[in-house]
């Protein structure tokens, strides 16, 4: 730490900017692989972190501090809800599988990407079967018809009507279908489609920042935990160093009638469906809160939080460094290294901190290209 530091300061252009490259990297449940390695690219260009990427696909970037009696970890999570391409009908159109859980009337209408196996972009939109009003306006109308997943469908922005002409086109049964994101920023609001839990990985990353740029380090020996499988339940199953003591997970905090939440206010929740969190680390953080002037608000949670699996979770797992010239050895408490170890060379990822050799990542942008996507080197 220096001696002159600096009081942290967020930079609130620097979350504004990550905010958006993270909602404009695709990153459904599944195919996480576009954020994850942006999240790396972002933790490297923080300063010094040990930014490890394990087989599962998790991000853990390991923190220094001044003690580690009780070591920490902060988690949020990339992976968004998507869909899976489930079936071809006659008539051309997709049939989808979510990934994830979502109503669908809240993507009717929404625009999307499907990518074929073999990197091919396809534009589309979601409907349901029967979708003109003039059509079908009482009886059987669309008003009527529930949206499931026997109603809804793609239709492809292609001169296809048949299913053989789709299959024509490279389009097969478990090709991903991306939602359009369309963040859109008003004053100090964003609007946005995968918000949860991408602005939670930004104000993350924007926090670390602050903290980095005044010359301070953590209390105790912190890992950034970023997990890519939470919207199906096990995102905090790995990932999480052994010898952690208190895990912070950072997660969108629903609001409505029931619950003691808005969205002006940091909300700590109590508890999840399995049960309540600890007592003592809530009311540390109450306490904090309040002796920070930080606008909170509490409230009972009805929902499985993902991040309760790592409460659950003793896995050991293995990792691939991002970090050049320095090997970790992640079962340090069940094995103490007395030597460096590698698990498998050809699983290792090796790449500078100063100088990352990622290649160009497919991105969302908010006007899309012909094939629906525009190259960005991030």
């Amino acid at each position: 730490m220096r001696d002159d530091f600096m009081l942290p300061s967020l930079d609130l252009e620097y979350l504004k900017t990550t905010l958006t490259q993270l909602l404009l990297t695709p990153s459904p449940v599944g195919d996480t692989e576009r954020g994850s390695d942006l999240c790396v690219e972002l933790l490297c260009a923080l300063g010094d972190l040990h930014v490890e990427t394990t087989r599962k696909g998790v991000v853990v970037a390991r923190w220094k501090g001044t003690k580690n009696d009780v070591p920490r970890a902060v988690t949020a999570h990339i992976d968004t809800l998507g869909a899976l391409v489930k079936g071809i009908k006659e008539t051309g159109r997709l049939s989808l599988s979510q990934l994830g859980n979502y109503s669908w009337n809240a993507v009717e209408n929404e625009g999307v990407t499907v990518i074929n196996q073999d990197g091919k972009s396809f534009r589309g939109l979601i409907q349901i079967s029967n979708p003109s009003h003039h059509l079908y306006s009482s009886g059987e109308g669309n008003n009527e018809v529930p949206r499931s997943q026997k109603t809804m469908e793609v239709r492809l922005d292609e001169r296809v009507s048949s299913a053989e002409e789709v299959q024509k086109l490279g389009i097969e049964v478990g090709d991903f279908v991306y939602l359009d994101p369309r963040p859109e920023w008003n004053g100090g609001f964003i609007r946005s489609r995968h918000l949860d839990d991408k602005a939670l990985v930004a104000c993350l990353l924007t926090a670390a920042k602050a903290i980095i740029d005044a010359g301070l380090v953590p209390a105790q020996n912190t890992a950034l935990h970023i997990a890519n499988y939470e919207e199906v339940g096990h995102g905090g199953a790995s990932g999480i160093p052994r010898e952690t003591e208190q895990v912070l997970a950072l997660d969108v905090a629903p609001t409505g009638m029931g619950q003691n939440g808005d969205e002006f206010s940091c909300t700590l929740a109590i508890a999840d469906s399995d049960g309540p969190y600890d007592a003592g680390m809530r009311r540390r953080l109450r306490e904090l809160a309040k002796e920070h002037q930080i606008a909170q608000t509490r409230y009972f949670s009805r929902i499985l939080l993902g991040r309760r699996r790592a409460l659950e979770s003793g896995r050991r797992y293995a990792s691939r460094a991002h970090r050049a010239g320095r090997r970790w050895h992640p079962f340090a408490r069940a094995h103490p290294p007395r030597r460096a170890r590698s698990h498998h060379a050809n699983d290792r990822r090796v790449a500078s901190q100063r100088k990352l050799n990622i290649p160009k990542k497919t991105v969302f942008a908010p006007q899309f290209r012909e094939n629906g996507f525009c190259e960005a080197s991030l």
